[in-house]
């Protein structure tokens, strides 16, 4: 039989260890789960901005192509909105939802066979509702027309916002 010294040793080096597994449980339950947890979210929103990223170079190769395949037959004007150029189309879009230009100005322009498109930046204040109408507005144009870069910021406490957009508007008629 073993004295009993060696028992309580034996006894507290378990005691011992138990107590060793136990903080190292509780630190990987406090902080490495956590992070764990905080990578699988970030990895999942890093491979929808790149599901999001390929989808909008697909709609920039589509949006090309389609300008450079159609004719000017192709893309004729078949009403009285489609005769503005695309400055003065904006324009009147943005004054038909409500909101205030601050600032309309025209890049540098590149044209087709059969069009020619500028990348046009504007700033419009207004409320939330009226930003939104503006956008759909545009999705719903009987005109070719990309928002390429978007940003929105409240400017004061009366929920009053400033957008800023990069739009592309595509012109049949070959000027801008």
């Amino acid at each position: 039989m073993k004295p009993p010294s060696d028992s309580r040793w034996l006894g507290s080096s378990l005691l011992l260890a138990a107590a060793v597994l136990v903080v190292g449980l509780a630190v990987y339950l406090s902080f490495v789960a956590p992070r764990i947890g905080e990578m699988r979210r970030l990895e999942a929103a890093c491979a929808s901005l790149r599901t999001q990223l390929y989808e909008q170079a697909m709609v920039g190769r589509e949006r090309e192509e389609l300008v450079r395949f159609l004719d000017r037959e192709g893309l004729s004007v078949r009403d009285d909105e489609l005769q503005e150029d695309g400055i003065t189309y904006l324009a009147r879009l943005v004054e038909s939802a409500g909101l205030e230009t601050l600032e309309l100005t025209s890049g540098r322009g590149k044209r087709t066979v059969s069009s020619s498109t500028a990348p046009l930046g504007l700033t419009v204040r207004g409320r939330f509702a009226r930003i939104l109408d503006f956008v759909r507005t545009l999705e719903k144009s009987p005109r070719l027309v990309t928002v390429d870069a978007f940003s929105i910021e409240l400017i004061d406490e009366d929920s009053v916002l400033e957008a800023d957009f990069t739009v592309t508007v595509y012109d049949p008629k070959g000027g801008q």
